[in-house]
């Protein structure tokens, strides 16, 4: 090994001129330590990208000492087959940590790799010690929202068993309380949608008899520990099981998360009332759909803003828009207004505000609960260029303002005339702005439309929810409604009523939609694409076929049902017409 100074410019300037296996084999060469180690091993994993080695650049990365969750991150989305090692596993709990880790890929890595360790376990007498001892596994559990329908009958399955072990005589709960924490969280992130059986409710009625024979002091014993996989802190708090613990230091994670999480709904509580003294919903369909929201508000997301990197560069989907020949501003995005229209719980909004730093973005919605956790979530990321204001749609055509962009993804379908919504919409957008639009697709939403057909009249509230999510989770792909199991939003509970039992919903096809469209002064000009759908497109294609023609879509999704199962979101200009 060499023991002079690299010239890492020229290092660098040889890779940006291709000479790439000449670089790799400098670098190799190269002090593994020392103050430049970090900025050599990139050398060396840059070098390996280019030269189609991405698995021996993932291995590589481990070994950074600064940004290395981003860098992993990054090479987790190119690699094929990874083999989680010890190495890596402490890397992905980095990675976990940042809570930053949107993407399909990486999202696969890491619920596999949690499904291997729930596995390997099995029922083993000292699965529960092994399972919380487990760094990552614990971690994941708290981190991860998880949608595999197997996986969640074996978390379920090992919940009853955390409880039924540590309930009972000769207390272990302090010696699992990592693995009791991770559930914890989990079951919160999910809403406590989990099936709960006659015999876990029964001995859960038992722990809780037993708490309330004692101080809910400033201490969170084992039974109350316990109880948290099954009643959220508030819940548990309003009923005088758990008193509001200060945080400190010292405090074990559980501590802090019960701590946390009732000063956060404490202040979202807070931030409704001042939200609730703005406009109020307009028609009766707006009051029903506001009333529903305002018992679940949704999503309840906490990490993971849907931009193409951490450093904010514009949304990916945006970029495609420059490929549309419709598009007459190449190659730039000329937005400096943007109105996010029923923006719920702020994914939307935030993701523009942290993508465009330097928009300006007006965000409303009708729900109070919805805006304050929009508000909180803001405060988070910091994000200074959002205003939110409690608004009715309907109340737009009013406006003065007018909007380089509007942005209204899941909101007009659940209007009484969604024709109504859009020419609400429009009416704030100036001649030439963009719109962004998203509405459910009725083929893509043929399991929905089938599941209300029997079941309109059942019941919405937690416990009817859980029976039913149950029943077609343990149904699974035999089942009658085995197609729901593929949308995200059945595993958790808000996002399951919002899936299954909506106030209004109405869902359009794609001819119907190229009609809304035309009928309003708008100009198609392309769908923000998820994996897969440009592959489905050309599928048995014919000649002509097109991303920009809403015909080929048309029939993309004749040959492919299921190609819209969220919703349609497109991008369209404003021709200004009417």
């Amino acid at each position: 090994m060499s023991d002079h100074r690299p010239d890492l410019a020229q290092l660098h300037a040889d890779l940006h001129q291709g000479r790439v296996t000449a670089v790799l084999s400098a670098v190799e060469q190269l002090e593994s330590d020392g103050p430049l180690a970090d900025e050599v091993l990139r050398l060396k994993i840059a070098a390996l990208e280019a030269l189609g080695y991405d698995g021996e650049a993932l291995e590589a990365a481990l070994g950074l000492r600064d940004d290395r969750p981003w860098t992993i991150l990054r090479l987790l989305v190119r690699v094929e087959d990874v083999v989680v090692t010890d190495e890596l596993e402490s890397a992905l709990c980095d990675l976990l940590r940042t809570e930053e880790f949107f993407h399909p890929r990486v999202y696969e890595v890491l619920v596999n790799c949690l499904a291997e360790k729930l596995q390997a376990q099995g029922q083993a007498p000292a699965a529960l010690h092994a399972l919380a001892g487990n760094r990552f596994f614990c971690l994941a559990l708290a981190k991860l929202d998880l949608w595999w329908p197997t996986l969640e009958l074996d978390l379920t399955t090992l919940r009853r068993r955390i409880l039924k072990e540590c309930a009972s005589p000769g207390d272990t709960t302090t010696s699992v309380i990592t693995l009791v924490h991770g559930m914890a969280v989990q079951c919160h992130r999910n809403e406590y949608a989990w099936f709960v059986g006659d015999d876990e409710a029964a001995l859960l009625d038992r722990v809780e008899q037993q708490c309330r024979g004692q101080l809910a002091d400033s201490v969170l014993g084992a039974d109350r520990s316990l109880l948290l996989m099954y009643r959220s802190p508030t819940d548990l708090h309003k009923a005088g099981l758990i008193s509001r613990i200060p945080v400190n230091g010292e405090d074990s994670p559980l501590q802090h998360f019960v701590a946390t999480t009732l000063d956060d709904e404490a202040r979202e509580a807070r931030l409704a009332e001042h939200f609730a003294s703005q406009a109020l919903p307009g028609d009766e369909t707006s009051t029903r759909v506001a009333g529903m929201y305002e018992e679940n508000p949704y999503p309840r997301w906490t990490s993971g803003l849907p931009i193409l990197n951490p450093n904010g560069r514009p949304l990916e989907e945006f970029m495609q828009l420059v490929e549309s020949p419709a598009w007459q501003h190449k190659p730039t995005l000329p937005v400096q207004s943007i109105l996010v229209a029923g923006c719920g719980t702020g994914v939307q909004p935030l993701s523009l505000a942290v993508a465009l730093p330097r928009a300006r973005i007006l965000a409303i919605d009708i729900t109070c609960r919805s805006l304050a956790y929009a508000r909180m979530m803001a405060e988070r990321y910091q994000a200074a260029n959002v205003e939110f204001q409690r608004c009715d749609i309907l109340a737009l055509s009013s406006s003065s303002q007018r909007f380089d962009m509007v942005d209204s993804v899941g909101v007009i379908h659940h209007m009484r005339d969604p024709a109504a919504g859009l020419r609400a919409l429009l009416a704030c957008l100036r001649p030439g702005g963009l719109l962004r639009l998203g509405v459910y697709s009725r083929s893509g939403r043929d399991a929905v439309v089938r599941f209300r057909a029997r079941q309109a009249k059942s019941r919405a509230d937690p416990a009817a929810l859980r029976e039913i999510r149950h029943d077609i989770v343990q149904a699974g792909d035999q089942g009658p409604y085995a197609d729901l199991l593929q949308f995200r939003d059945f595993y958790n509970l808000s996002g399951c009523r919002d899936l299954l039992l909506h106030e209004q919903e109405c869902q359009f096809t794609i001819p119907e939609l190229r009609a809304l469209l035309e009928a309003h002064g708008l100009t198609f000009l392309r769908f923000a694409l998820q994996p897969g759908m440009t592959e489905a497109l050309h599928d048995q294609a014919s000649a002509g076929t097109s991303a920009f023609n809403l015909e080929s879509w048309h029939q993309a999704e004749l040959r492919t049902p299921f190609l819209f199962a969220g919703m349609y979101i497109l991008f369209a200009r404003f021709d200004g017409r009417d």
